[in-house]
Formats: structure tokens, sequence, C-alpha cells
């Protein structure tokens, strides 16, 4: 971007991606820094927090540093005084709360609309007829579940009703345990062999408790993809695919009522230019 930039050819419009973790990485110095990198090379920063959620069965959270040039006109529209649910959220607040007087002095607060009530959950997504692990699988997994987490199973099982919930396997204290949420909501998704195992479906139905893990196609569908997008061969690979990308329509909500106002708007105005732009 650098090198853009003393070329002439600086972007207008920056968009960058992580987890919801950069926020309080080496106690906010990363996010710091990265504001800092912005600012210094003539931009105004802002960022939103977006679960994807909002718009598909999976709790995965993350950050969208979004950067203007100085001298940008931007829309009044798109901009807020201050912080508002559901896009900054307090880890963002506490971000923002430990800049400089001189980057808080360039950040933005980038206003983005709601979007409609979901109305898909997890049972939505799923394979029924998919392969199931066997029964000394599934009574392993239940066997690493603290009390709390074996009540959530029972109360689902008490409903009578066909439930999946979403378990993953965690580090607690030097031992492995199994947590669930029965929410109608997927756990993230992860890619494999990062650091943390591919979580398990554990559906509760007539027929008693099947555990898996998802397809690739429910993968894919959790990612906000259509049927019709085409998946590698392998597995693995689908799980290294859908585990590092973006959520579509979390991105597409983003790209039309941010990204695109931002890169239609007047692109200048009279002001002093970006650094190292002619």
């Amino acid at each position: 971007m650098q090198g853009l930039i003393e070329n002439g050819r600086a972007p207008r419009v920056l968009a960058i991606e992580n987890v919801e973790a950069l926020l309080t990485s080496n106690k906010g110095a990363d996010f710091t820094a990265i504001c800092a990198e912005l600012v210094g090379a003539g931009y105004n920063v802002g960022a939103l927090v977006i679960d994807a959620a909002l718009f598909v069965p999976q709790s995965r959270a993350r950050v969208f540093v979004v950067a203007v040039r100085a001298d940008m006109i931007v829309p009044p529209q798109l901009t807020q005084d201050g912080p508002t649910a559901p896009f900054h959220g307090n880890k963002l607040k506490a971000a923002v709360a430990r800049l400089s007087p001189e980057l808080r002095g360039a950040w933005r607060w980038w206003r983005l609309p709601t979007p409609p009530l979901r109305n898909v959950s997890l049972l939505d997504v799923l394979e029924i007829e998919a392969r199931c692990d066997s029964d000394a699988e599934t009574s392993r997994l239940l066997e690493l579940m603290e009390p709390l987490h074996l009540a959530k199973v029972e109360e689902a099982r008490r409903g009578g009703q066909r439930v999946v919930g979403a378990i993953c396997r965690r580090m607690r204290q030097g031992q492995q345990r199994a947590e669930g949420r029965f929410d109608g909501v997927a756990q993230a998704l992860r890619c494999p062999g990062g650091g943390s195992s591919i979580q398990r479906f554990l559906l509760i139905d007539a027929n008693g408790l099947r555990s898996r893990k998802p397809t690739a196609r429910e993968c894919a569908r959790l990612m906000g993809l259509p049927n019709s997008y085409k998946l590698p061969c392998s597995t693995q690979d689908a799980y290294q695919l859908t585990g590092d990308g973006v959520v579509s329509p979390a991105v597409g909500w983003l790209g039309e009522h941010l990204l695109a106002p931002l890169l239609d708007a007047a692109p200048y105005q009279a002001a002093s230019p970006v650094a190292g732009h002619v």
C-alpha cells in the first residue's frame, strides 16, 4: 500500500479483515499499530465487528477495518457521532479508547444498517442423512462434557423435537473438554490443523443421540454459499476453504451499505493531499 501511495496510486478505500482478537492482541498494541500506519499514510480510519450470526447460523465475529483517504468527501450518512450496536461492541470501544488523541482525531465511526432478522437455523442447513460417528465415539464426546453442558443435552432430549447442537473440544486447565450450544447456531468454522479440532454436530431426535463432523456442503452453507458453489473434492480442502474464508452475505452487506457508497462518493475535497500522493 505504501508503494502504491509513493507511486501516486493510493487506493481511495481500504478494507482489512481479521479475527476479533486483533482488538486485544498484545494488549491492543497490534490494532493501534494498524491504525497508526494507516493514519500516517494519509487515511482516516474506522472499524466494525460483524458477527456472521446476523446472516447465517454460524457464530463468527470478524473485525473489518475500513480506511478512506483523508482528502475524500465522505457522505455524512455513512458516519455517526459514536458507537452503536451491533457493530461497535465493548472490545472495539476499548480499543479505540486506547488510541492517542491524534489517532482518535482521524477515527470514524462508520454507520452500517442492521440486517433483517435471520430466519435460518443450524437445523435448516444440515444434510440429515450424512454418516454419523459410532456409538462409542458419541459416548466419548459426552464423557468429555462438564455437568453444565450435559444439562444442555438433557434439556434438548426432554423437548421431544429434533435438535442439533454444535460441540467443540477445547483444553480447559490442561484437560480436554467438550462444550456445546443448542441455540440453532454453529460454532465458528475452523481450518484443519489450525490449533482447534473441527467441531461436531450432535443430533438429538427419536433415534437418540448421534454425533458427526459437518459435511463440506454444510460448511459452505454456513458461509452463505449457494448449493451451486463448486467445492473441492477433498473434505479437508473444503474445511480449509470455509474455515479460512469470510462469510459471503456479511461481506456483501458491508460492501453494499458502506464500501460501494464510499467509492461512489465525490473523490476529493479542498484539503492537503494524502502523504506521498501527487
